[in-house]
């Protein structure tokens, strides 16, 4: 264990118990007590006590009777100040306690890991041996993305390699099986392997090049399965996406609730499309109170959900509605529910505003 940098001192017992001491003994004192608190011990020899108070013989022989009865004889015949060794034991017993806290933490998010006492280099390597990469393949990555994360958009403080499906869980290091990330997407992600390069290239008219899905559609047949749903809806829903029936990840909610499966799935299509990055665990527990979420329905509240998401964008809405209270509220049902006939708000919508522009156009013709 690492020594402790810095040790607690008591100021109100500090002050009373060295309240009638000359300035120079109470010097000495401390330079004691941080040597102690350094090494250990003090040498029980006057010279040597001198120096490290940086005073001479003379002027601690005077000191010494005051100063030596803050410290004991230990069986190895040096000094110590028995408050001073209490205090270490209880740090390095909170340091452990914490450190066990840490490791519970982790095995909380990131699950029990075994890597049979691998260390990461000895586990890069044989992911290596899976598959590899080159840093101008990474970089051709960054490149084609804009330098962007593929998950949230940001760029600003540049991207990170991400290694979708974990290598200290069988991912490999070959190119197939990188992303993009920022640092708090990929610090945030815990044992997640979602692919999200696909999402990133439907949502931004992009063709995903074909060798960096060489192998992945073997462990990420989800994120393949996304990219070839996406393109066989009907040309009115081709850019509402469909993620497949299997996934191996869970997200937790606010409520402490696991979101997984094709439910996860189809929450994080929903979170894209929606495109308002605010409140995501509350809009989880949101997304799991909805009830009898068939195939018809999801459709529905993904058309409401882009509806929503280019509305936004157009009225540019100082106070938008977040997605928890959208999904709580069922407001797809406003936004999509039918009218006179069979046409939907969101129809008349667009109708309406190709005959406003019609209008002005006939009108710009007849001045």
């Amino acid at each position: 264990m690492a020594k402790d940098p810095a040790y607690p001192m008591y100021a109100q017992d500090f002050d009373m118990d060295t309240a009638d001491w000359e300035i120079e003994e109470v010097g000495i004192y401390i330079r004691l007590l941080n040597y102690e608190w350094i090494n250990g011990f003090i040498p029980n020899d006057m010279s040597r006590i001198a120096k490290i108070a940086r005073v001479s013989p003379r002027k601690l022989q005077k000191s010494w009777e005051i100063i030596s009865k803050k410290f004991s004889q230990t069986v190895d015949h040096n000094l110590q100040n028995k408050r001073m060794e209490v205090e270490r034991i209880k740090r390095e017993a909170y340091s452990r306690s914490q450190s066990i806290s840490g490791h519970k933490g982790a095995a909380a998010k990131w699950g029990s890991i075994d890597t049979n006492g691998q260390t990461r280099s000895q586990r890069l390597k044989v992911a290596r041996e899976k598959g590899r990469h080159t840093r101008e393949e990474f970089q051709e990555m960054v490149t084609y993305f804009n330098g962007l994360c593929v998950k949230c958009g940001d760029g600003s403080h540049g991207v990170f390699r991400d290694h979708i499906l974990p290598i200290y869980i069988g991912g490999s290091d070959g190119i197939d099986n990188l992303q993009p990330l920022c640092r708090k997407c990929n610090t945030g992600k815990g044992r997640e392997s979602v692919d999200y390069r696909p999402i990133f290239c439907d949502k931004h008219d992009l063709k995903m090049p074909g060798e960096w899905l060489k192998t992945s559609g073997e462990m990420h047949g989800e994120s393949m399965a996304f990219h070839s749903h996406t393109h066989s809806l009907k040309d009115k829903e081709k850019d509402i996406p469909v993620f497949p029936e299997e996934t191996m990840i869970f997200y937790t909610t606010k409520k402490n609730r696991k979101l997984k499966g094709t439910n996860l799935e189809k929450f994080n299509v929903f979170w894209e499309t929606f495109d308002l990055r605010k409140g995501k665990a509350d809009a989880a527990d949101a997304w799991l109170d909805i009830l009898n979420l068939d195939k018809e329905l999801y459709q529905k509240i993904l058309k409401g959900a882009k509806f929503e998401s280019d509305e936004r964008k157009r009225n540019g809405t100082e106070r938008p509605k977040w997605a928890q209270g959208w999904l709580n509220g069922k407001r797809w049902e406003d936004e999509l529910t039918e009218g006179s006939g069979n046409e939907s708000i969101y129809d008349r919508l667009i109708k309406e505003s190709e005959e406003a522009d019609a209008l002005v156009q006939q009108k710009r013709s007849d001045a």
